[in-house]
């Protein structure tokens, strides 16, 4: 079973993709408040995806990305930006992002978006 991590600050945007989650059978984990993040530390090679808002009031996305990546993650596990601005993605895929989408998260895409994630597929959005 898939399992994915999605740090937001909105939370419209954390009960949309739990929904999403539920409805793909994808096991989740929402997190409001980045600078929990050591709560979960100990489980976090156990997700098989991360999105990120890039942006929160009290850690960028740019910054967690920077924590997450030196933690030891699961082998291959994308980490994707996620944000309403779609100007941010060139400075999201400089920064080492592995994809881009924009939000709201679409309910009619969001399913093989995510398939497409976990086959190893990167997705710049710019819409």
């Amino acid at each position: 079973m898939v399992t994915a991590l999605f740090i937001d600050n909105d939370q419209a945007s954390l009960v949309l993709f739990e929904e999403l989650c539920r409805y793909m059978g994808v096991q989740y984990v929402g997190m409001q408040n980045p600078t929990h993040i050591d709560s979960i530390r100990d489980t976090l090679n156990e997700f098989d995806i991360i999105f990120l808002d890039l942006e929160m009031p009290t850690v960028t996305g740019y910054t967690m990305l920077k924590i997450l990546r030196a933690y030891p993650l699961k082998k291959g596990c994308p980490i994707i930006a996620c944000t309403v601005y779609n100007t941010e993605r060139d400075n999201a895929r400089l920064a080492g992002f592995d994809s881009f989408i924009i939000k709201p998260l679409n309910v009619d895409r969001f399913p093989k978006q995510l398939e497409n994630l976990l086959a190893g597929q990167q997705i710049w959005e710019m819409y």
